[in-house]
């Protein structure tokens, strides 16, 4: 039997135990525009054809159905307009009358579909390998021929597949010895926590042994907890826990042998089976699937509880409790300053009882201690009963002027009071005031970064100190080099400045009078920024256009106002003739060039590959200028043998287009 054959039987029998287990009804969402999966696939269509009413069907028929009184079609799968997350798409129509048909995929030639031997009226097949195509308005096509010996009748469907949320979930590939056949999304909803159900099949080489691999995917760890206790208590005579390479797994018989186990929100069900094969085969556990699946969803299945008390069939020997949840934690601690929460511990004795809890790790008060900014003893307050004083300005990041006022209020008087500015390369005490709390005034700051140090002295010699960092930055950027050149031809692609500026924040595009871009700059000396801008409102005009900079200081400044030519057409070449010359072995090149001038026009060149030829071809000139009528004609000298010629059309713009000819001379 073929691969259909043995496609249609498996696809409905293998399904059936993934959802008897939870007794799942599917809820169908019909009438979907493209753009919603149907709620229906392969594994699922049964249900739904039983699911609509003879009168739909029979209304469906005749209005889809070319003119007919004796035979019809009615088209069960696919529905059409819906797109399906598969990538091997179930065929199946009814005829009323024993009938021999045919489909045509996307126009293509006819194929046989496989018909109920009894009555010829219920016809099948799949189309293997489709790829995605939801990006596309087109969807696939398919046309059915039936002949019931009167005459052909016609029908046909249509959808989207989408094939991206498979490869979230399935591994679509060759694993080992295993060929790749298809997978599915075989159900979505939400029943009891499950959500959505996916498939996969594998072919072992050449023999008619098959694997699948189901991912059940639930909403929450509550969901799968009770998944797997149905599952237990339905298979409960036929279940056991199987070590395979140091994993624990589900084993549980169904008509054949199953494997399963829980990672995360998910359980991943596999099976082994064979299909129209009489001799002996190997239904062994396929470590070449397990594998790659275990990698993509780690085992957790647990065989035992920490003190539950009970013997169940999660253990291994049938007899004791099994302790593979062997901890436990509580949180403890609090969260307030730098008090931090963490946890108590304990652990699972080898007779599954539990120890007493462990010692907190959390981080605990300490004595406050003063001028470190922080709440040691995690009252909610910092630095409480510190002498203390602040300092009100500098309060900002970045200064554009030398001249900065530096103000400082405390809470106790002072001795002295007063500053240093980056001590750690130049130390110098600057006295503000003597016995004062307060003070506030201009000082003169250098250019660049600062580390300001405001030193304070009680009266029995404790030293109290707070500090602030900001930059003076009053120089102006550096622009060296600005593209395009002035009253050069560009499409947008070439813009480019080179500058130095130490604290860039924002640079700025206008063009003829208008800020048209605007992106965060590096700072830095001789920093390169190129960007392409879109001109096409501005073609064939001429602009101006200047680059402005803001620094983080707030300072603005603007580079020269440089005028360029904008165009964004690019050439186009038109009644192209390459031919060989009647006597000699020369090309002659025939062509006309539009929406190019003498003065836009750059060059028309071309590159031979012909097969006799070197290793890396070059370009070569054809014309850098036009004739009348924007024609450009040359003749050039070139060798016996197949050519494949690019020739191509640039402006001085960067504008270009580009043709292919073969030509044997």
């Amino acid at each position: 039997m073929g691969k259909s054959g043995w496609k249609c039987i498996v696809v409905f029998s293998l399904f059936v135990l993934t959802f008897g287990i939870i007794s799942a009804q599917l809820i169908l969402n019909q009438d979907l525009p493209k753009g919603n999966i149907m709620n229906i696939t392969n594994e699922s269509f049964a249900e739904h054809i039983l699911n609509q009413p003879v009168e739909l069907n029979i209304m469906k028929s005749s209005m889809r159905t070319l003119a007919s009184s004796v035979n019809t079609i009615t088209i069960i799968w696919p529905e059409p307009g819906y797109y399906y997350i598969t990538d091997e798409m179930l065929l199946w129509i009814m005829t009323k009358n024993p009938s021999t048909c045919t489909y045509s995929f996307n126009s293509g030639p006819e194929v046989g579909m496989i018909g109920n031997e009894t009555n010829k009226t219920d016809h099948s097949e799949f189309i293997p390998g489709l790829v995605d195509n939801m990006a596309s308005d087109e969807p696939y096509f398919v046309d059915f021929y039936c002949d019931d010996g009167s005459g052909v009748i016609t029908d046909y469907t249509y959808f989207w597949i989408n094939t991206s949320e498979l490869d979230k979930y399935v591994l679509r590939a060759n694993q080992g010895k295993w060929n790749y056949l298809s997978s599915e999304q075989a159900w979505y909803a939400e029943y009891e926590g499950l959500l959505d159900v996916y498939l996969a099949y594998y072919r072992n080489g050449e023999n008619d042994v098959y694997d699948k691999i189901g991912i059940l995917i639930f909403s929450n760890k509550t969901s799968l907890d009770n998944f797997k206790k149905n599952l237990t208590d339905e298979y409960s005579s036929n279940l056991s826990v199987q070590v395979i390479g140091g994993k624990n797994f589900y084993t549980f018989y169904d008509e054949g042998k199953f494997l399963g186990w829980s990672s995360g929100n998910y359980f991943i069900l596999n099976r082994v089976y064979s299909y129209g094969n009489s001799t002996p085969v190997d239904l062994s556990t396929p470590n070449d699937i397990i594998n790659p699946y275990l990698e993509k969803y780690p085992n957790d299945l647990r065989i035992g509880t920490c003190g539950d008390g009970k013997v169940n069939i999660y253990n291994l020997d049938g007899k004791k409790e099994e302790c593979d949840k062997n901890q436990e934690s509580i949180s403890c601690g609090i969260n307030i300053g730098e008090c931090k929460p963490g946890v108590k511990i304990r652990k699972c004795n080898t007779d599954c009882t539990w120890q007493a809890y462990g010692a907190c790790n959390a981080t605990t008060a300490k004595t406050e201690v003063c001028y470190d900014n922080k709440d040691n003893d995690c009252d909610g307050i910092i630095d409480e009963n510190c002498e203390r004083f602040l300092i009100l300005s500098p309060n900002r990041s970045f200064y554009n002027t030398t001249n900065i006022l530096l103000s400082v209020n405390g809470t106790y008087n002072f001795s002295k009071l007063g500053y240093s500015d980056n001590p750690e390369t130049y130390f110098k005490f600057n006295l503000l005031c003597s016995n004062c709390k307060n003070y506030s005034g201009l000082k003169t700051f250098k250019e660049g970064n600062h580390t300001l140090i405001a030193n304070g002295t009680l009266a029995n010699g404790t030293k109290i100190i707070n500090h602030t960092k900001f930059v003076v930055d009053t120089k102006k950027p550096q622009f060296s080099t600005i593209k395009p050149s002035s009253l050069k031809y560009t499409n947008g692609s070439d813009f480019f400045i080179k500058y130095s500026e130490e604290n860039c924040n924002n640079l700025i595009l206008n063009v003829n009078g208008s800020d048209i871009k605007t992106i965060s700059c590096k700072s830095g000396k001789s920093i390169n920024e190129s960007f392409f801008q879109n001109l096409s409102k501005y073609n064939n005009q001429t602009v101006y256009y200047k680059f402005k900079m803001i620094d983080k200081a707030g300072n603005a400044y603007e580079s020269r106002t440089t005028n360029i030519k904008v165009d964004t057409k690019s050439p186009e070449i038109k009644n192209l003739k390459v031919e060989k010359s009647l006597i000699g072995t020369y090309i002659i090149f025939n062509m006309t060039i539009l929406n190019e001038d003498k003065y836009s026009l750059y060059k028309i060149e071309y590159l031979d590959n012909l097969s006799s030829s070197t290793i890396n071809p070059t370009w070569k000139s054809l014309c850098t200028s036009l004739k009348p009528g924007n024609i450009c004609y040359k003749k050039v000298y070139s060798k016996a043998g197949n050519h494949n010629i690019i020739i191509r059309a640039r402006d001085d713009a960067g504008n270009s287009d580009s043709k292919i000819v073969n030509l044997k001379i």
